[in-house]
């Protein structure tokens, strides 16, 4: 029906892009991952030119679909809506926290959705040894230093893991800020 419509109605202004983007985007923000993931390019390349070929959007119609995004628009939507997820979590246990990694993970390949993940994994470990950071909020290098540190001297086992300490710090962006 929305392809139909689609073709009938707004064929000039919704492009199919545009309508499967909001169809994934919908697919995401409803935790539908599997169905998600098939609209989505699993091995980094842009396989849309390919797709379009193949079918477009049967599955708008009722039928499979072989309709895949492009590989900026699908990195686009993932991690939008992955921002929204953490916007409301509270901790990186949360299930909001969880279902941002959830849709993250559907590209992993992507340099936004591993910086995010990193973010999240090094937060998760930085949670374990007591310091608590909401994953919505900024954290600059400083911060993330000032958390290891805090976590180092407020445990007395952590000194003894200097590589996951410079991992964690890694993770959080210290590297890539001074770096610039």
């Amino acid at each position: 029906q929305l392809d139909r419509l689609q073709r009938n109605t707004f064929l000039h202004v919704l492009t199919r892009e545009f309508v499967l983007g909001e169809f994934v985007r919908m697919q995401l923000r409803k935790g539908m991952w599997t169905h998600a993931s098939h609209h989505l390019p699993s091995d980094g390349k842009d396989r849309n030119a390919v797709s379009a070929l193949v079918g477009g959007l049967k599955e708008l119609g009722g039928g499979a679909s072989k309709a895949v995004l492009n590989l900026a628009r699908a990195e686009e939507i993932v991690l939008a809506v992955a921002d929204d997820y953490l916007k409301e979590s509270t901790c990186v246990t949360d299930a909001f926290a969880q279902a941002a990694e959830q849709c993250l993970r559907l590209m992993p390949r992507s340099v936004g959705s591993r910086q995010k993940l990193d973010l999240l994994d090094g937060l998760s470990v930085l949670g374990s040894f007591g310091y608590a950071h909401t994953p919505h909020d900024e954290l600059t290098s400083e911060d993330a230093l000032n958390a290891v540190l805090r976590a180092i001297q407020s445990h007395s086992n952590c000194y003894q893991h200097p590589d996951q300490m410079q991992d964690v710090a890694i993770k959080l962006g210290v590297s890539r800020e001074y770096e610039k």
